[in-house]
């Protein structure tokens, strides 16, 4: 369990620095991109483990799915 939490804290981290590099001018000014950031997170992981119940992980599906969440996301920049 010691490596796991490293390796979340690891991750953080990095999501930090990459928050830290990003052009918040590229959105528009009444989007709160914490929000954003989080449900992009949960819809990934939702993609992904919605794939196991299917008793296969088909990547096409995958990728398909999250593209048009994707699409969806640019709509609102």
């Amino acid at each position: 369990m010691p490596e796991l939490a490293q390796r979340m804290k690891q991750v953080k981290a990095k999501q930090v620095q990459l928050m830290d590099k990003l052009d918040m001018s590229c959105f528009r000014p009444d989007i709160d991109f914490q929000l954003m950031y989080k449900d992009m997170t949960w819809h990934a992981l939702g993609l992904s483990l919605g794939a196991c119940p299917r008793g296969s992980v088909d990547p096409e599906t995958i990728e398909a799915e999250f593209n048009q969440l994707i699409d969806f996301w640019k709509s609102l920049s």
